[in-house]
């Protein structure tokens, strides 16, 4: 299970305390594109590091979205999510980002989660889960009609794990295979998480602006996740050249997640991953780099720490 922020595309989840750690205290730290909210949700974790947080994200639905997981809108005991279909999906992900992330395929925010041959089963288990409606279909792949009394959602997950298991005579492995994991339920277990971790954290601040809009107070340190040259297309268009320019001219200090970035900028990290490919068994290594502006390599090199070359 994953540890922080909320299922996000290109989410820093399994680097962020490597991240968290290297940047240095101060009193301020903003996240400029706070995305699925890692690293701030890791950061906020750092007792002493900084005095206070700041989550910024363009796009509003999502700040919003945050905002609704902290208060505890998404609250394991309460809320009881409806099964949303291709129709709802597209109909609503423009507005709703629990829609547009949670029920998107690869929480892309662009696609629907399921394909439309599993559809109907997967909303026949969901609706099983969640509400303890079971349709002919559910009956039929589950192989019964009702839940013991008491059991809760991730209880029954389990339950209907083992019962696949006990029954997979009854279908292809194959189609078991693909229908078995509940994955939105699995991933609203993530915003349970970040709920409860930062029930007593009162430190946040939120803002849904341009990164260039965003008033950074003095002292402060500065990340930015900011969509990488040549991948997975984000919501909006991003002109990387004129954000290369705010980071150069700006006094304070920057750490800037990238793979590649203009030779001006410096590598102060270098973190390498793995990355399974799909459809094969093997994996594709490469290394994510924190690229740092000059006021951000002047401050590592007081602290004693190195930075190196980029080298093209």
């Amino acid at each position: 299970m994953a540890k922080y922020g909320i299922p996000y595309m290109g989410s820093k989840d399994k680097i962020a305390e490597v991240i968290c750690k290297f940047i240095p205290k101060d009193e301020n730290f903003y996240d400029l594109f706070g995305g699925g909210c890692a690293i701030t949700h890791c950061m906020s974790l750092f007792k002493n590091k900084f005095k206070y947080l700041h989550y910024n994200e363009l796009e509003k639905t999502t700040v919003d979205f945050i905002k609704d997981i902290i208060s505890g809108k998404y609250n394991k005991d309460t809320f009881k999510p409806e099964f949303i279909d291709r129709e709802m999906f597209f109909k609503n992900k423009d507005k709703c980002a629990y829609t547009r992330i949670i029920w998107s395929f690869g929480n892309n925010q662009t696609c629907y989660m399921f394909g439309k041959d599993i559809e109907q089963e997967k909303k026949s288990l969901h609706n099983a889960v969640v509400f303890e409606k079971f349709d002919d279909t559910a009956i039929k792949i589950l192989g019964y009609n009702a839940f013991k009394p008491g059991l809760s959602i991730y209880q029954k997950r389990l339950l209907i794990k083992q019962s696949f298991k006990k029954y997979q005579l009854q279908y292809l492995l194959q189609q078991l295979t693909r229908i078995e994991r509940l994955e939105q339920l699995e991933q609203l277990s993530r915003l349970e998480k970040m709920q409860r971790d930062q029930k007593v954290q009162n430190k946040i601040e939120f803002t849904s602006k341009s990164y260039n809009e965003v008033k950074i107070k003095p002292n402060s340190i500065i990340y930015c996740d900011p969509p990488y040259i040549g991948t997975a297309a984000y919501l909006s268009e991003f002109n990387h050249d004129k954000f290369y320019e705010w980071a150069l001219s700006n006094k304070y200090p920057v750490f800037i997640s990238e793979y590649k970035m203009p030779k001006e900028f410096e590598i102060a990290l270098s973190i390498t991953k793995n990355t399974g490919l799909s459809g094969t068994g093997s994996t594709k290594t490469h290394a994510e780099k924190l690229f740092v502006n000059e006021p951000a390599k002047k401050l590592l090199h007081q602290l004693g720490r190195k930075t190196f070359p980029n080298i093209h």
